[in-house]
């Protein structure tokens, strides 16, 4: 009965509801988001900071209190941006309801809304969707807040430690517990004028108990039946895809892929829009009445949100032709992460080398340290006690000291190599080679020079390539006229430094980074694929590399984005994007 009496609702405005919703969307992707990106590019060039990174953050907080805090204050406006978002689609959906379809009007009354909010219930409202951040996604996949995520590899590095996984898990849960009890919050406070902390406090009461498990119950069935309408839909229309290419031949198939593309797109968008409405019908009080108000619907308003659906729309068309014509093929880089494949060795080894190597590769990354007499070990960590069982760090031991060392890794054992010996034998073998530099605040002052006096003739002679995290590194490596990859964890800005190529962590990468690099003349590579849906989605966005711990995945993935003979295949290979 109350799905009955949601949808009936949902029909009489439908169209309104997503016009409102579609406002949102482009307003994020193409005005909000730049907005900040464009914001923490500027504050970052402001003291020659390129990019937020583990090696920068620290000096940031120490060196540059200043700069410090006007990063909290673009978090705190971020997270202000997103109250806004929720506050107009709240009072959208309401004004809607009631009859009140103006934009403009939506607008006026959303801001009614705000000045009854006092200021000082922002710190806890900051915290509020900071808490409510897992659940939210349930509500509406808002773009601002899937910025906001951990990173996949450190999402691995919590994995494997049981007692941080169980940690990580029990506070994922807590969190999600959290968004279904402060559920009512936001509604509250907009529309019952109260506090944050009262706003929390009535959400506890109305969701405790059976009434609780009520409004629980009633998002996972809208999520479900909504989740299966979706799958029902895509799988009708790639069973027709299906038929298209068994009874069809040339044009006719091709032009039915890009329509199915298409309307898997337009249907999976609709889908998410549905979640949010029905939920947020369902949470609005049955009597709420926003009073009266002018709405005239403002046709200018209008015929510009449809423009830019159109030009978005066609754009998108566009892609989809070029993606089933396979016009974007193309062969990425594939590069060995520390020099294994699917634990075939020990990490950073030459007999680990030689295995990967016949794998049939492009590059195999490696990572060096400075040691005590200032000369390069190939090493990754910076304590050497998981692979070696010795508690010390590269620079506290001489060449001659590490090289004695035995790694164990996988099964295997093998002797820790210098950087001298590992080269010799990677030219030996014709194998091209990505060195990443590791820092450390323990370094010598002339590390990166001395570094690259030793090695820059033998690797401009191999066409070998260097990157770092480092981005002081980074800049003397380019210098030297070595072709350079400058490391990035997170995905937070537009860096414009002089490097060839972007190295990315793949989760935090998305089409706009890509699309921003390419223009800059920069390739980009993602780091660490390992599954055959993170490389199609990476191949997707274009990436130009792939760094992976399992190189025969990544290859097989490759071969499988690239069949361009099934149309069929194409669209099986984009719904398993949406699902990675």
């Amino acid at each position: 009965m109350i799905l009955k009496n949601l949808l009936t609702e949902l029909k009489k405005h439908f169209g309104n509801y997503l016009i409102l919703l579609i406002t949102l969307e482009l307003f994020n992707f193409y005005i909000l988001i730049p907005i900040f990106r464009e914001i923490t590019t500027i504050i970052l060039q402001g003291v020659v900071i390129p990019f937020v990174s583990v090696t920068s953050i620290l000096s940031i907080i120490t060196n540059h209190p200043v700069l410090t805090v006007c990063l909290i204050l673009e978090l705190g406006l971020l997270l202000y941006a997103v109250y806004l978002q929720f506050t107009v689609i709240l009072v959208g959906i309401a004004a809607i309801r009631q009859g009140i379809t103006s934009i403009r009007a939506i607008l006026s009354l959303t801001w009614q809304k705000l000045k009854q909010v006092h200021w000082s219930s922002f710190p806890l409202l900051c915290l509020y969707f900071i808490l409510i951040l897992p659940g939210a996604d349930f509500l509406y996949k808002t773009p601002l807040l899937s910025k906001i995520q951990i990173p996949a590899f450190i999402q691995d590095v919590i994995a494997k430690k049981a007692a941080l996984a169980v940690l990580m898990g029990i506070l994922y849960l807590i969190m999600l517990y959290l968004g279904w009890r402060l559920l009512y919050t936001l509604p509250g406070m907009i529309f019952d004028n109260r506090t944050s902390r009262q706003a929390m406090r009535d959400s506890f009461a109305k969701t405790r108990g059976l009434a609780g498990l009520k409004v629980l119950g009633i998002i996972l069935v809208i999520s479900v039946v909504s989740a299966g309408l979706t799958w029902l839909w895509n799988f009708i229309l790639v069973a027709s895809q299906f038929l298209w290419d068994f009874y069809s031949h040339g044009r006719a198939a091709s032009w039915a892929a890009v329509a199915n593309l298409s309307l898997i797109q337009l249907g999976n968008e609709i889908s998410l829009f549905l979640v949010t409405i029905v939920t947020i019908l369902y949470l609005l009080p049955r009597d709420l009445s926003l009073g009266e108000v002018n709405h005239t619907r403002g046709r200018f308003f209008n015929l510009l949100i449809w423009g830019t659906v159109a030009v978005f729309s066609l754009a998108t068309v566009i892609n989809n032709i070029i993606y089933m014509q396979g016009w974007e093929n193309y062969k990425p880089v594939i590069i060995s992460h520390r020099g294994v494949s699917d634990g075939n060795g020990v990490q950073n080894t030459i007999p680990a080398m030689r295995r990967t190597a016949k794998l049939g590769l492009d590059y195999i990354e490696i990572d060096v340290h400075e040691t005590r007499d200032h000369q390069f070990v190939v090493m990754h960590d910076e304590n050497l006690k998981t692979l070696t069982g010795v508690d010390k760090a590269p620079y506290q031991l001489t060449l001659a000291q590490l090289t004695k060392l035995t790694a164990k890794e996988n099964g295997a054992r093998a002797k820790v190599v210098s950087l001298d010996h590992y080269m010799w034998s990677a030219e030996k073998l014709g194998i091209d080679l990505l060195i990443e530099i590791k820092t450390t605040d323990h370094d010598s002052k002339n590390a990166t020079q001395r570094f690259l006096k030793k090695y820059r003739t033998t690797i401009l002679k191999n066409k070998w390539a260097v990157h770092s995290l480092n981005y002081d590194v980074v800049k003397a490596v380019e210098k030297a006229g070595i072709k350079t990859g400058y490391l990035m964890p997170y995905n937070l800005s537009y860096p414009q430094i002089k490097t060839n190529a972007y190295g990315m962590e793949y989760s935090t990468l998305n089409q706009e980074f890509v699309t921003m690099a390419h223009s800059q003349h920069r390739q980009v590579y993602a780091w660490t694929v390992i599954d055959a849906d993170s490389v199609k989605s990476m191949l997707y966005m274009g990436v130009d590399g792939l760094v992976t711990d399992d190189v025969q995945t990544v290859k097989q993935a490759v071969r499988e984005y690239d069949d361009n003979h099934s149309y069929t295949m194409r669209l099986w290979n984009y719904l398993s994007l949406l699902g990675s």
